[in-house]
């Protein structure tokens, strides 16, 4: 089967072997942006190279041993082509397997955060073998928040530890120190757990001597003991049968689900008030103290703060791997126990600011050969940024079309220099800022050279920075709705709403913007796409004809009209 990611491509990626099999048509120059691997294997000394700077036809590159569904995936991401992946663990495994092997993690980071985040809503319930494929992938991909939250995941998780091992000797690049450390951590709470369920029968189990009284009977009438301590003991051992907690095999153990049952303890016991040991005659004991409800209580809070320090380590764990392994430093000389310290004292891995519409040249691809000259004026541009002609053709048709001509224009060097940072896969030094003024100049220039669909993603993880904003919210709307975001476009209009402006706002927005935008006011989860230009105004209309419905409701409800539950 030929698939067809580039319909000019000078190579042929045939991938796979026998009957799944599968040739995939790139180009060589946009693989070598993404991928220092594929440029020295494409531009360098190599035989490939050779061959190819010689061949008049798409020169075909046998890779056998990688999976198909994976190639396409990275091939598609890398030329900006939008495809519809099996959202599965196993397949996004094998993505950012590929995406590591040749070295274009850095390219296929967002896309691989956004289908991780897909995934992560289904984790719950998920096996130990799929846990510790999405733990490889938050690690490839630098999310140290899913690498917290998945290790701790498996390390619930019974045979999480033994995953972990398992897994160790087929990954790439995977610190060899985890299984260790994840096996420390988890010995230390089954060690806790066991020993605190276990202390209220020790405690019981001592009588007397334990509580050094004579005689626990208050009402000593010849009798030497009570024996309150044998019921409570049977009656705890029996609830904790009942939960699930007796007999203690830590190892067997879900984690999750014995802080569940630990949180159903109610300390249940027939000798709540004493054992009646003859006719009227009473025995209640003021000596037998093992209150089992507090013991399972401070039990709780040991756990959860033995947690809570495992969050606070593995987050940091995180960290430091995903930093050493930025930074190509080993991690096989990580210990568990002297490393908090220096664990502790890290912070979270920002990424660099550039300063950017500073005039002057800005290379962007080395071996580019286009200058995009930005400014009014031509012999006196504001910024040059000298870029690859093949890369922005394969992301924007518009881009394809125009370098049959000169290229002078007036936009935002900004917004220019950062849409092409993105379409060359240069985001590293690239900072998310909280200016709605410049998120909208980027999206514009996206929109108006139709590249929006290859900076999707890097817009989604802009405009998560606006989730919180009261103010700007048409601007917020529109770009949801640019970038294809549903949860921001539903969650946002739904405010502009219930907001008494809201319709005027947005009616006022759209005269002054160049992005056109429907308004879905029953919240559908309709896919952005399909609405059409002309919906947009009846969609508005409808939004002002709900609003003043809603004013309308609003005195009838004043009178008990409408008569509240």
């Amino acid at each position: 089967m030929k698939v067809a990611i580039d319909p000019d491509g000078d190579v042929l990626l045939v991938v796979g072997s026998n009957k799944s099999q599968v040739s995939l048509q790139v180009s060589s120059k946009v693989l070598s942006v993404a991928s220092k691997m594929f440029k020295t294997m494409f531009f360098g000394q190599f035989k490939e190279a050779v061959e190819l700077a010689n061949s008049t036809t798409p020169y075909e590159v046998l890779v056998p041993d990688d999976e198909p569904v994976a190639m396409i995936a990275l091939c598609s991401v890398l030329h900006h082509v939008e495809f519809t992946p099996d959202l599965s663990v196993l397949n996004l495994s094998d993505f950012a397997g590929v995406a590591d092997k040749y070295d274009a993690v850095k390219a296929c980071k967002l896309a691989g955060k956004a289908w991780l985040d897909h995934i992560y809503l289904q984790i719950y319930g998920m096996s130990g073998f799929l846990l510790i494929r999405l733990l490889n992938v938050s690690y490839i991909f630098d999310d140290y928040q899913k690498f917290k939250n998945i290790s701790k995941m498996v390390l619930a998780h019974p045979d999480g530890c033994q995953h972990v091992r398992d897994f160790i000797p087929d990954a790439v690049g995977f610190p060899d120190s985890v299984p260790d450390t994840f096996a420390t951590l988890r010995r230390d709470l089954e060690d806790i757990i066991s020993e605190r369920l276990m202390d209220p029968v020790t405690v019981m189990a001592r009588g007397r001597k334990w509580y050094g009284i004579t005689d626990h009977t208050s009402n000593k009438g010849g009798l030497s003991s009570c024996k309150h301590d044998v019921a409570k003991s049977y009656d705890y051992t029996w609830e904790l049968t009942e939960l699930g907690l007796w007999p203690i095999t830590p190892r067997k153990w879900n984690l999750d689900t014995v802080i569940q049952s630990l949180a159903a303890f109610k300390g249940w016991t027939t000798a709540q008030n004493g054992v009646q040991l003859l006719n009227s005659f009473g025995a209640k004991c003021s000596a037998c103290s093992c209150n089992t409800v507090d013991r399972m209580e401070t039990l709780k809070s040991a756990h959860s703060n033995t947690v809570a320090f495992w969050y606070m380590h593995n987050t940091q764990l995180a960290k430091f791997f995903i930093i050493s392994s930025s930074q190509q430093v080993s991690t096989t000389a990580f210990h568990y126990s002297n490393t908090i310290v220096k664990l502790n004292s890290m912070t979270e891995p920002q990424a660099k600011r550039i300063k950017l519409a500073t005039p002057g040249n800005v290379v962007v691809d080395p071996d580019g050969d286009v200058l995009l000259l930005i400014g009014t004026d031509n012999s006196n541009p504001e910024l040059s940024i000298q870029v690859s002609s093949k890369v922005l053709s394969v992301a924007s048709k518009v881009f394809r079309a125009m370098f049959s001509r000169n290229f002078r224009e007036d936009d935002n060097p900004d917004a220019i220099l950062t849409l092409c940072k993105v379409l060359h896969f240069d985001t590293a030094d690239l900072a998310t800022t909280h200016d709605i003024a410049k998120l909208q100049g980027f999206a514009v220039v996206a929109d108006k050279y139709d590249c929006v669909l290859a900076c999707i993603f890097y817009g989604r993880v802009w405009l998560t920075l606006f989730w919180e904003d009261s103010c700007a919210l048409p601007e917020i709307l529109a770009l949801a709705y640019l970038f294809d975001d549903p949860h921001t476009f539903k969650k946002v209009s739904a405010t502009l709403l219930l907001s008494g402006d809201g319709v005027d706002a947005i009616r006022k927005f759209q005269k002054t913007t160049s992005i056109m935008f429907p308004v879905d006011v029953c919240g559908k989860s309709h896919h952005f796409s399909l609405f059409t230009s002309s919906f947009i105004n009846g969609q508005i209309d409808a939004l002002a004809k709900k609003r003043s419905n809603m004013e309308q409701m609003e005195p009838l409800d004043s009178t008990e009209m409408f008569p509240r539950s």
